[in-house]
């Protein structure tokens, strides 16, 4: 009889342990691949944003080791939205690399197109990570002087190394057409300028998204002032200036007022430009022999596609639809109201007709 309580105690004594070794240990994470406890991670570091401009259905893994592949034991993020947010379920690794993982998949959109860019981005302590065209080449190893030095010297000034890894399209949605300033533009300029040459140069030679500062030679140097000069003719504030004293003239015959021409939709008229340029780019022969300058439809497309997605994006506004109605903006539209109302976004076809699908 005297054992029994001996025994009890006993076990009363382990049970204590185990369950004061369970406390002490739940504010300890188990160790796994996505999240080595040898590596302290970015606090609040689990979400980013695809720009060129905002990239819906992308998916980005993050690259632990750095060998530039996705790996079964790395983790993936979700899907990115309209807004091209993605977040990871885990703490993202500083020192890591966040890299899309999909871009060849034609899944992922920007401007309602597919968009084949194999955006990158180094993990850091800023928060949100912004995965850009311009965080691409920092990924790669370049330095901000680095890439400024060749916006500069190609004919893109006044790019500072906090742009690059900024939102290029902050503010763009809700600013008047009628104000951009090329402050206003340095971000998004550099940005697309940046895609449209590692797209090329990626359908020229299959490392367009891995190139390094050593890359740059003479005739990639002079590819970029091409594409600088494609940049700065679809995205001149002179531009937004002439399509929003356009859309406005229609106003008087409307005889209602309309809504805010923003910077956004001149922008989104200029991402569908860049595309149909890479593409034309990449069917020239010899390669390189486009020269956007050179092209007279450049500046046909720069009036006529950013309209488009002006109205595009306000064609349920009861003053738009009237005047749709009216007739009176058959002049600015590519087509008929009831065949514009059924698009989603515009591109420029091989002939250099502005077409809506």
């Amino acid at each position: 009889m005297k054992i029994l309580p001996v025994r009890l105690l006993i076990v009363s004594v382990a049970l204590m342990q185990f369950l004061i070794g369970c406390s002490g240990g739940s504010s300890s994470p188990t160790p796994n691949s996505q999240n080595p406890p040898t590596t302290p991670p970015v606090s609040g570091g689990s979400s980013g944003v695809a720009v060129d401009p905002y990239i819906s259905g992308a998916i980005f893994y993050e690259d632990l080791n750095n060998n530039g592949v996705w790996d079964a034991t790395e983790q993936v993020s979700t899907v990115s939205g309209i807004n091209g947010k993605f977040t990871f379920n885990n703490t993202l690794t500083s020192g890591s690399t966040i890299i899309m993982k999909n871009y060849s998949s034609g899944a992922a959109l920007h401007n309602g197109a597919p968009f084949y860019g194999k955006l990158k981005r180094k993990v850091d302590s800023s928060g949100e990570l912004i995965s850009s065209p311009s965080t691409t080449l920092l990924a790669n190893g370049m330095t901000g002087q680095e890439i400024i030095s060749l916006l500069t010297e190609a004919g893109l000034a006044g790019v500072t190394e906090a742009d690059l890894t900024a939102d290029p399209m902050s503010g763009i949605d809700t600013l008047s057409a009628s104000a951009v300033t090329e402050a206003n533009l340095k971000k998004i300029k550099s940005a697309m300028m940046i895609y449209a040459f590692m797209a090329i140069e990626n359908g020229i030679s299959r490392s367009g998204y891995d190139l390094r500062y050593a890359d740059f030679d003479a005739g990639r140097r002079a590819h970029l002032r091409k594409m600088v000069i494609l940049i700065n003719t679809s995205l001149d504030p002179a531009l937004f200036v002439r399509i929003n004293n356009n859309i406005s003239a229609t106003a008087v015959q409307i005889g209602q007022a309309l809504p805010l021409v923003t910077a956004g939709d001149v922008v989104r008229g200029a991402v569908a430009i860049s595309d149909a340029v890479i593409k034309r780019t990449l069917d020239s022969r010899p390669l390189y022999n486009y020269d956007p300058s050179a092209d007279p439809q450049l500046t046909v497309w720069c009036e006529k596609i950013g309209p488009q997605f002006y109205f595009l994006r306000n064609k349920d506004n009861t003053v738009i639809s009237t005047g749709m109605n009216m007739g009176l903006l058959n002049s600015m539209l590519i087509t008929s109201a009831a065949t514009f109302r059924t698009y989603t976004t515009f591109y420029i076809d091989d002939t250099g007709a502005v077409k809506g699908r």
